[in-house]
């Protein structure tokens, strides 16, 4: 699993690209932050993880 493998590896941040205006503006509402002047958006690994467990998904299932 993720988190498995975040702890193994010192992994922190979920990063990512939106391809469009929309899906940004989704992954801020869904608690992502935006990088300053950039497009790059990330999530801490322990705010993704709370999220996850909140809405009773498995994090991040592959």
């Amino acid at each position: 699993m993720a988190c498995d493998l975040s702890v193994m590896a010192g992994g922190r941040l979920v990063m990512l690209d939106p391809l469009n205006d929309t899906l940004g503006k989704w992954y801020e509402d869904h608690g992502f932050l935006r990088l300053p002047d950039a497009k790059t958006m990330f999530m801490p690994l322990r705010n993704a993880r709370s999220y996850m467990e909140q809405i009773g998904e498995p994090f991040f299932v592959f």
